[in-house]
């Protein structure tokens, strides 16, 4: 999962508290949190340091063995 620390809908610690809930669940997660980048950003194909995030999960994925 992803967020952005100056999203102005959404608390970045709302994605904070998810991954510590994971954590305590022993549920795999990744959570990459960006300095900027307005709420809904989607594919973040307008800011060159967000758009890392698909990237980022499909790397995950693969370590986790969900992808080959």
């Amino acid at each position: 999962m992803w967020h952005t620390s100056d999203d102005a809908c959404v608390p970045v610690e709302n994605a904070i508290l998810l991954a510590s809930a994971l954590r305590g669940s022993a549920v795999p997660f990744a959570l990459h949190v960006f300095q900027h980048g307005r709420h809904g950003l989607g594919l973040a194909e307008e800011s060159s340091e967000v758009r890392a995030w698909t990237q980022l999960c499909a790397g995950w994925l693969g370590e986790i063995g969900f992808t080959k």
